[in-house]
């Protein structure tokens, strides 16, 4: 068995790498390439789409095939992300309000659905490091909490700025039969 690993650019389809890689295992996974790096040397920042394809010694079955996207950028940026609950009610995130575990969609503008998840730490906050470039932020909702404000944010990364952007949350305590009487 073989695999083929090739990289493109995405809005060209130029090869730039393309290797095949002979797989003489005694084992399945015994030589895999996906336990080993592989250089594909110094490229321009932009697009790419890695594809790695299985070729079996029998021809007669079909091999596998998985694609990803490869963004490289030369300059960077950092995004600082906090994310609490307002338990004194003063509009700013204080000691012990952080929320953890809270997910974001980071996805850059004019990019093609290059979006990923990423969670807050404990203290409830999300430190990252990006492209530079203009990026949409959305907190993920999670039950019987709200986003005060706006879910979704537009921001600009610069290079070797940081950003920082905060989300307040609240807490919904969903009313309960016997409560609505009380409240009514």
């Amino acid at each position: 068995e073989s695999c083929v690993v090739s990289v493109n650019e995405y809005n060209t389809n130029k090869n730039i790498y393309k290797s095949n890689i002979l797989l003489d295992d005694k084992s399945p996974g015994e030589h895999s390439p996906w336990s080993k790096s592989i250089s594909i040397g110094k490229i321009k920042a932009g697009l790419y789409v890695v594809e790695l394809k299985s070729v079996p010694k029998e021809r007669k079955s079909k091999g596998d095939f998985a694609s990803a996207f490869l963004k490289v950028s030369e300059a960077t940026g950092n995004l600082l992300i906090n994310t609490f609950r307002d338990a004194n009610n003063n509009g700013n995130k204080d000691a012990k309000e952080g929320l953890s575990e809270r997910s974001f969609r980071i996805g850059k503008v004019g990019e093609p659905r290059l979006e990923y998840e990423e969670t807050s730490n404990e203290s409830g906050a999300l430190f990252v490091s990006l492209g530079t470039g203009q990026y949409i932020i959305e907190q993920i909702p999670k039950d019987n909490w709200i986003v005060a404000g706006e879910t979704i944010k537009n921001i600009n990364v610069s290079k070797g700025q940081t950003t920082f952007l905060e989300f307040k949350n609240i807490h919904e305590v969903p009313a309960s039969q016997e409560n609505y009487w009380l409240i009514v």
